[in-house]
């Protein structure tokens, strides 16, 4: 472990630790005679078994449901403006889906969203996989809490968390009549409708419905067609029933869907390689410019600035709000999914099983040279289903010196991803049918060695089987064959099945110790890794089907985690190591028709992070949060010449910074009133692994305020919100075309206002 990181997170540890304790003590007398309020006691299951936040020993932040509605947060990507080292991206990418995410936590993800790549953050509904970056932008709707599990999940949760996990544990039918109603209006035309109602229908048996809409302008407009991209237009729903039949006996049944019907990816050109004809006329491209009157041999020439054949300068619109395209866009998509969780409660014994299946039907399309010029336009079709079941057991031994936990785990995902891109000189039909197959058995134990020291060690099996079966060919032509040489029908890749298989051990060990009831600190090893997979967009035509192999992470981390001054006072911390192992990157070069997945060779990524909760006076709340992190490279595979020992690593900023500070004011029988600032700031990124100066986004501060006015009975509520107050131009993700050089900005929205109001029954 670096000693010179290590140094400095504990000297930022002791001084924010030293400074907050004497801001209370000043406040203290006053505080007892006033009865002041503890910070809210959180129960996480990140360890798959309930815990306090504080008793768990492991890097963690939890949002309750009341928490997401006083920072505003309508959606999970919303939760890295709060947590540290976690980058959450709309990620449109190659594709153009509005619903595509890119998660990465602890430098550690991945950012493409075709079946044969998987993603590196492992996002769980009610303990289910949920296996597809498309569709993971959940919406918050009657959630109980969220989980941001940092660091290697290997063992719990297995494959694909070798970054961690976001886990999001929804509202449970009870046995009391109630629900909520919701409605926020804003800019944009913004009509947002949240609801739910539980119904207890017997002694035993309940139901609970939840539905919500999101509707809101789009902020990118096409003056071709006037359509308004980036636009929210969400349908979702859930209905959850809950029997319990024995005392001891309880089962859970859930069916879940959502709708989107959207303009598409707000992303607009912002810059250009300037070059001349013969760099476009590489392998597979022959653009537009090679018509250009005048000069046919640079559109970047000063008489062929203005040529409407040319795709040159001229087509940067100037303005961030303008997208120029004019082929077809769009995103759609319908998502459903059913479980069912059965437990059962013994002596010192506890059951449970978790059987899932989930459907994903999307088409999404767009134009990616956002021009008047018909250069390049891409369409995807994705068909995804998978089915889970996961078995677990956990007890208690030794006179409740030993907790247990033993699982067997089950995966099966069918995908077929069609993708055609068109670009002039031809039209290909990329993509395929992919199947994948998990099983898993595991293992983890906890030994109280004395009754301050316990010991944890945890063991998983894993074995992964991923077929591809490519449907891969040239669809059309479109120039003459003296510039295009291969006819219709050619193969893209040879049409027989590709096999991946591999077995993992992936193991875990803290030791944890619990100084006195206040602090605790940890130490713990821990491994993960993430399938291998395919390449799936292919031109040149290949003979074979190429593939990269699994990558693996090891991590070593030390932590703390206090609690103080009658529990207004929390700070907890850690700081790791990381040895990454045949690191999985997207490369974009003028070498294949697109983006591609690559081993890359090794890194090691140092970071800590650091988060405090406090109570600094009657009616007062203030929070923070830091991430660091130093990603290196240290060993490249010799065909990844995008990237040097001195790259930066994409999408990922050395540092996250948060602060909240928010103060209860009483208003007697009026209710009360809370008024709330949230500042975050994250410093500069690169977008690709090329690290480009046109999309990369320089560090940028964030604010966004609010007030909620809570009535005495607290059953109405109401919130008026600006999100992005300082009118912060910055950069959700960007992306490059390498093969005609054009680079694209998705910004983020303007400032905006909203105003909710809530009836609780």
């Amino acid at each position: 472990m670096c000693k010179k990181l290590l140094n400095q997170f504990m000297m930022s540890t002791a001084t924010i630790s030293l400074l907050i304790p004497l801001s209370l003590q000043a406040n203290e007398a006053d505080n007892n005679n006033a009865g002041v309020t503890m910070l809210e006691e959180i129960t996480v299951t990140a360890r798959k078994k309930e815990e306090g936040l504080q008793n768990a020993p492991i890097s963690i932040t939890a949002f309750t449901g009341r928490g997401l509605d006083y920072r505003g947060i309508t959606n999970i990507s919303s939760m890295a403006d709060f947590t540290p080292n976690l980058t959450f991206q709309n990620n449109p990418g190659d594709g153009g889906s509005s619903a595509s995410a890119a998660i990465y936590i602890r430098g550690v993800g991945q950012n493409d969203f075709v079946p044969t790549v998987e993603p590196g953050v492992g996002l769980y509904v009610d303990g289910v996989y949920i296996a597809r970056s498309i569709g993971a932008i959940l919406d918050i709707v009657d959630v109980e809490r969220i989980e941001v599990l940092r660091g290697p999940q290997g063992t719990l949760f297995g494959r694909n968390t070798i970054g961690g996990a976001i886990s999001i544990i929804t509202k449970k039918p009870n046995d009391e009549l109630g629900g909520r109603f919701e409605a926020t209006t804003g800019s944009a035309n913004r009509i947002d409708i949240r609801a739910n109602v539980n119904i207890p229908l017997s002694e035993t048996f309940f139901m609970k419905v939840s539905g919500a809409t999101f509707n809101r302008d789009g902020y990118v407009t096409r003056p071709f067609d006037n359509k308004d991209l980036g636009n929210d237009n969400t349908l979702t729903g859930r209905v959850a029933f809950t029997w319990l039949p024995t005392e001891n006996l309880s089962i859970n049944l859930s069916i879940d869907g959502t709708r989107d019907r959207e303009n598409g990816s707000p992303m607009v050109t912002t810059a250009l390689i300037p070059t001349d004809s013969p760099a476009y006329l590489n392998t597979f491209m022959a653009l537009n410019n090679i018509l250009a009157l005048g000069d046919p041999f640079s559109c970047f020439s000063p008489a062929n600035l203005n040529n409407p054949q040319c795709y040159n300068t001229s087509v940067i619109q100037g303005d961030q709000n303008i997208n120029g395209g004019t082929a077809e866009h769009f995103s759609d998509l319908n998502l459903w999914g059913t479980s069912l969780e059965i437990k059962l409660d013994l002596d010192n014994i506890s059951f449970k099983s978790v059987t899932a299946y989930r459907n994903l039907d999307s088409q999404f399309a767009r134009d990616i040279d956002e021009s008047a010029i018909q250069i390049g336009h891409v369409w995807d079709d994705l068909q995804q289903d998978q089915f889970t079941q996961e078995f677990q057991i956990n007890g208690t031994s030794l006179s409740d010196k030993m907790d247990w936990l033993f699982g067997l785990y089950y995966f099966k995902e069918n995908s077929t991803n069609l993708n055609i891109l068109s670009f002039l000189p031809a039209t290909f039909q990329s993509g395929g049918h992919v199947e994948s197959k998990s099983w898993a058995i595991f293992g983890q134990s906890t030994y109280s060695v004395t009754d301050e020291l316990q010991l944890t060690l945890g063991l998983r099996y894993t074995e992964d089987d991923k077929s591809f079966l490519p449907d891969q060919f040239i669809s059309a032509v479109h120039v003459p064959a003296f510039i295009f040489p291969f006819p219709v029908g050619t193969a893209l890749l040879p049409n027989e099945e590709a096999i991946n298989k591999i077995g993992a051990w992936t193991p875990m060990a803290n030791l944890s110790y619990q100084w006195n009831e206040d602090f605790m600190t940890y130490a713990s090893y821990s491994e993960g890794f993430k399938s291998g997979g395919y390449t799936q967009r292919i031109f040149p035509p290949e003979t074979t089907i190429p593939q990269f192999a699994p990558e693996f992470v090891k991590v070593y981390e030390i932590g703390f985690k206090f609690s103080g001054l009658d529990n207004r006072l929390r700070i907890n911390g850690a700081a790791f190591h990381t040895d990454y192992d045949d690191l999985q990157v997207l490369i974009t070069n003028q070498s294949q028709i697109g983006p591609f997945t690559s081993n890359a060779g090794k890194a090691t990524i140092k970071g800590a992070e650091l988060e405090v909760s406090a109570i600094p006076a009657e009616g007062w709340f203030f929070e923070a949060g830091l991430g660091y992190l130093d990603p290196e490279y240290t060993a490249l595979d010799a065909g990844v010449s995008e990237i040097t020992l001195d790259s930066k690593f994409s999408r990922i900023s050395e540092w996250t910074l948060s602060a909240a500070l928010s103060k209860e004011i009483m208003l007697g029988n009026a209710g009360t009133i809370r008024p709330r600032l949230d500042w975050s700031f994250r410093s500069g990124f690169y977008n690709d692994v090329s690290n480009s100066e046109e999309i990369y986004q320089q560090g940028y501060h964030l604010l966004n305020a609010n007030v909620t006015w809570l009535s005495s009975d607290e059953k109405y509520e109401a919130v008026f919100g600006v999100t992005n107050l300082t009118d912060e131009r910055y950069l959700e993700t960007g992306y490059i075309q390498p093969n005609f050089g054009n680079f694209e900005s998705l910004f983020a929205r303007e400032r905006q206002w909203y105003l909710t109001v809530r009836y609780n029954f």
